[in-house]
């Protein structure tokens, strides 16, 4: 499969305790970003972060006064590699109208996105390539994902609905190139 992207998120130890003046609270944190892709170094925008952060493994380093890093957190995400198995074998691919890119080659997209409280389970997520991924953060598509799978997808007046992918269906059993012989008892 493609390799998911990784967030770095770097923040000064100092800026998580009180200050030493007496102030009984940190203070905000400032951290810088860092993320590698399978493409490389692209440049990152607040769309792009809340975008990347939904399907990305985060991993916290803390530095000192001096920017070194003292303290590196376990790498994580909000998207277990469980809920990743049933949202692939639920979708088998890329839902979105038309798209024929295989799950290897997919992003878990929140319907309900998580900024607006949706939560990160099965029944909100869907596998999209990275293409419209980009294309669902950028226009605003909206997503409906009904409990058996069913995908609306409404993008200006128009709504398209998708289901999941289904394994063809079993083979049936070959027969026979002619008709057995009556007389033969067996």
């Amino acid at each position: 499969g493609r390799a998911r992207p990784q967030m770095l998120v770097v923040a000064p130890l100092a800026d998580l305790v009180p200050a030493e003046d007496g102030d009984d609270g940190a203070g905000s944190v400032t951290a810088r970003l860092l993320l590698r892709t399978a493409t490389g170094r692209r440049r990152i925008t607040r769309t792009l972060t809340r975008r990347l952060a939904e399907d990305a493994t985060v991993s916290p380093v803390f530095t000192d006064d001096d920017d070194i890093p003292v303290a590196v957190g376990d790498s994580f995400s909000q998207i277990t590699e469980a809920m990743r198995r049933a949202v692939t074998a639920r979708d088998q691919g890329c839902r979105m109208p038309g798209c024929n890119v295989p799950a290897a080659h997919t992003d878990l997209h929140h319907v309900i996105p998580r900024h607006q409280d949706g939560p990160t389970e099965v029944a909100n997520l869907v596998a999209v390539c990275r293409r419209h991924h980009t294309q669902l953060t950028r226009h605003r598509w909206r997503l409906t994902l009904d409990p058996d799978g069913t995908l609306h997808t409404r993008i200006g007046r128009r709504t398209y609905t998708t289901r999941p992918r289904l394994r063809p269906p079993p083979t049936p059993p070959a027969q026979p190139a002619h008709p057995p012989d009556p007389d033969v008892p067996f």
